[in-house]
């Protein structure tokens, strides 16, 4: 059995890919004429990361996918397969969870 430091922040615990950012996302309109035109420009108007950004074909922002630099879709995995890879590797060790009391 190895024995982990603990898990990195953003990296799935059973392959070691990296997880999903939760991100936000920020849109404007095609006719907004206060839209920014830059990244710079839409970054003056958040405290998060960009982490991308599309535009409309007259160069305007369209969308920006917006990231506080913490949160990922999940705490611990990147994908369903490895939770269920993982629970299924514990029970096959013997590990078993009682997650309700039986009546």
């Amino acid at each position: 059995m190895t024995v982990l430091d603990g898990p990195k922040p953003g990296i799935c615990i059973v392959c070691g890919r990296k997880i999903p950012k939760r991100l936000e996302t920020m849109s404007f309109s095609h006719s907004d004429e206060a839209a920014p035109t830059s990244k710079a420009a839409c970054q003056a108007l958040t405290n998060k990361r960009i982490v991308a950004i599309r535009y409309w074909h007259h160069g305007r922002v369209r969308d920006a996918s917006l990231w506080d630099g913490q949160t990922y879709t999940s705490e611990w995995f990147c994908t369903n397969n490895c939770a269920m890879d993982q629970g299924n590797a514990s029970a096959h060790h013997g590990y078993r969870f009682l997650w309700k009391l039986r009546s």
